[in-house]
């Protein structure tokens, strides 16, 4: 394999992966539902052939190109990705396939190359961008785990909250937004759990998320464990931000920094940016 070659590839690795983070969290998860016909079929056997031969990783790493083709023009992600329309960032990936499968003329592999880079920078840029972090937060519903329609944000959120304010929700799930594994998911919940335990702390058991994305995780009074504590813990298993629930407001807390994101009435439809201390 010539360098060009290799280099090639290996940006396509970064983009393709990229991609998938993109197209899970833009999905809430439901990519596969939104695949139909052939393509459907195509992941669902490479999810099969990966399970019977133990390997691990997240579903979405069972995607092609041309599954990821489909879902970024669903999701109308090609514009946002630099392209046109769908149907140009449909055509540029053709010419990428074609490139990886038998690289032609070097200065129109150098070009491409450029080209892949440069959307590779653009795809982890919104995967990783805070405001699509933060836009999933503020559609997240927050219920208890033993009591589904007992929701402690929106209209008909339960008031009082069933401890005491201000309390936070811990999540050990998923770290940096990206969807993990259930074995990994499940041991890191299991890990946040011992740890509060061994600190005397006795926390609800709560379920957040929207659409088809939830996680587990625990609402702790400040009363049992001091707010930089809870920033401390969220640090340690890789959480970007946090919910702090009062009776009256819900705000989204960035955990680096301590900053608050977003503010709102607990018990309103509605999100909106930070407002006033």
């Amino acid at each position: 394999m010539t360098d060009a070659e290799q280099r090639l590839r290996a940006e396509l690795t970064s983009l393709e992966a990229g991609l998938d983070v993109l197209i899970d969290r833009e999905s809430d998860g439901g990519w596969l539902s939104m695949l139909a016909g052939t393509a459907r079929e195509r992941v669902e056997a490479a999810l099969v052939r990966r399970r019977a031969a133990g390997e691990g990783g997240p579903p979405r790493e069972g995607l092609d190109l041309d599954a990821r083709v489909e879902l970024v023009c669903e999701l109308a992600l090609a514009e946002r990705l630099g392209f046109p329309s769908p149907a140009a960032f449909e055509s540029w990936c053709a010419e990428v396939e074609q490139a990886r499968d038998a690289v032609g003329d070097p200065r129109r592999t150098t070009a491409l190359l450029t080209e892949i880079r440069a959307v590779g920078e653009r795809v982890w840029e919104l995967a990783d961008s805070e405001a699509g972090l933060l836009e999933a937060f503020e559609r997240s519903r927050i219920t208890l785990a033993d009591a589904p329609e007992a929701e402690l944000i929106g209209p008909g959120a339960l008031t009082p909250l069933p401890v005491r304010t201000p309390a936070s929700v811990l999540t050990a799930e998923n770290p940096g937004g990206v969807r993990s594994s259930g074995a990994d998911n499940d041991r890191r919940t299991a890990e946040l759990e011992a740890f509060l335990r061994e600190r005397g702390v006795h926390p609800r058991r709560v379920v957040a998320g929207s659409g088809r994305w939830r996680e587990r995780g625990y609402l702790v009074a400040s009363a049992q464990l001091p707010f930089d504590d809870v920033l401390a813990l969220a640090r340690r298993f890789g959480q970007h931000s946090v919910f702090r629930l009062t009776e009256a407001a819900v705000e989204i807390i960035r955990v680096a920094d301590g900053v608050t994101l977003s503010r709102r009435p607990r018990r309103s439809g509605g999100a909106g940016p930070a407002q006033g201390p």
